[in-house]
């Protein structure tokens, strides 16, 4: 490089570069990941039943943005149900109200694998709790199941010395006792299911669970238990799938520097105001979890920066970033789909919108365009493309534009959970360089030694 001046070139004749060099890269983006083009529900959403299943301390109404997303990409309203379940009960009693609902509502005469569950924190549980049992309901093994929870579950200290918590162990393995005596009205209410979406669930435990501070001392019990046996619930996986044949994709999200959540989790890493990342998820670091996780046929995807219940008013977008989200992983029961097998990280079929960023110098995305940058690159079914005009080294010569790019591509990393990888694009038989992800792309053209100003007087050097 050196400080020779560069031709002027025109206002419009670098638009005109610019608009022509964001079609090229789009190209190589839908080269790489197929179409980018808006994900409807239409393909496979208004197929089937939606039961939405709200949290503790919450009720329906907490699914009404949700709802009328999904109605406005063509989902029926009568095929959407939101139950009011009651806040007060335990896992097991939550659990069974559930499938009492769906016998009353008539939801059992519907054919299997039909209804699409969206659950919510604790209602994530209750799902969960249904499909494990009845999976070993129907496989003849419940009482050995409620013979290991019990022998392992008051043991915990955290049970131990917890009144609320060892009721809420007798009353997990109660029911599995009392649904193995009769056990068919569970296995047909599981049998409805087809897809389950997790969303911020409380799986693996909550903030402040085992303390007693909650109005519903019995439920947030189970939440408390929860955080010692998720082991002996939860695994192996392929119980809650029933073998592969039903689809769980589990949807966590926590706070960003930008976008924080006050709530009981405070000052914890990674969470959502009620619930960390651990409490969220199913398959940790050390099972090779690297931001979306496969295991058959459940998926674990990040959501995006969100808290605990931003999607309940579409805070940021949030309950669009959830219907998108579900709309790219449709489950293995509806006909054309196949549920997902491989062990790497899943990329959708296609994205419901794409982002593109222009920024004169490395840097200036990050500056200028936070936080929205950061909202659509963390939004699992946006394609997020940076373009970084110049290399902004200013003629030096000496690792300045170098670092001023490591320290984007840095940032550009903060904002997925994939590795960002180097590639190369071909435009015009020029070489740009590109740091690529499932739903990232950062763009370094590289044009180097333009001034940043029309004064040739200015030493830049002087200026550094």
């Amino acid at each position: 490089m050196t400080n020779a001046t560069k031709p002027s070139v025109s206002s419009r004749a670098a638009l005109v570069i610019i608009i022509v060099l964001s079609l090229l890269i789009l190209s190589f983006a839908a080269t790489k990941y197929g179409n980018i083009a808006p994900t409807s529900a239409n393909s496979w959403m208004s197929q089937g039943t939606w039961l939405f299943i709200h949290g503790m301390d919450s009720h329906p109404s907490i699914f009404q943005k949700v709802e009328s997303i999904m109605k406005a990409d063509g989902v029926s309203e009568s095929a959407m149900f939101a139950p009011q379940l009651p806040n007060y009960v335990p896992l097991g009693n939550w659990t069974n109200n559930l499938v009492m609902w769906m016998n009353e509502s008539g939801m059992m005469s519907l054919p299997d694998g039909s209804v699409h569950v969206v659950a919510h924190s604790f209602g994530t549980a209750a799902i969960l709790f249904l499909l494990r049992t009845a999976y070993a309901l129907q496989q003849g093994n419940a009482t050995e199941l409620a013979s290991t929870i019990s022998s392992q579950c008051i043991p915990f200290p955290e049970v131990q010395g917890n009144t609320s918590a060892r009721a809420a162990c007798y009353e997990i393995v109660t029911e599995i006792q009392t649904q193995a005596q009769h056990p068919s009205m569970w296995i047909e209410a599981a049998n409805k299911i087809g897809a389950v979406y997790l969303y911020h669930g409380a799986i693996m435990g909550g903030c402040c669970a085992c303390t007693g501070v909650f109005a519903t001392p019995q439920t947030a019990a189970s939440v408390c238990v929860l955080g010692q046996v998720n082991s002996l619930l939860w695994y192996p996986i392929s119980d809650l799938t029933w073998g592969g044949t039903k689809t769980i994709v589990d949807i966590y999200g926590f706070e960003s520097n930008i976008h924080q959540c006050s709530g009981l989790c405070s000052g914890t890493v990674a969470q959502d105001s009620k619930v960390t990342e651990a409490d969220q998820i199913l398959i940790p670091e050390k099972d090779g979890y690297n931001g979306t996780a496969v295991s058959g046929s459940f998926t674990e995807v990040f959501g995006g920066y969100y808290c605990h219940s931003d999607f309940s008013s579409n805070i940021d977008g949030a309950a669009e970033a959830m219907v998108h989200t579900i709309a790219a992983y449709p489950p293995s029961t509806i006909s054309g789909t196949q549920p997902a097998t491989s062990s790497q990280p899943v990329t959708p079929a296609s994205f419901s919108s794409y982002a593109i960023y222009l920024s004169t110098h490395p840097d200036d995305w990050i500056l200028i365009e936070a936080p929205n940058v950061i909202h659509d690159a963390t939004n699992p079914t946006t394609l997020t493309i940076v373009i970084t005009i110049t290399a902004g080294d200013k003629g030096y010569n000496d690792g300045w534009w170098q670092d001023r790019e490591a320290a984007a591509t840095t940032a550009l990393q903060s904002l997925t959970a994939n590795t960002l990888t180097s590639e190369t694009i071909t435009v015009n038989g020029h070489q740009i360089a590109a740091k690529v992800s499932p739903s990232l792309i950062g763009v370094f053209v590289r044009v180097l030694t333009v001034p940043d100003s029309t004064l040739p007087s200015v030493d830049y050097r002087q200026r550094r």
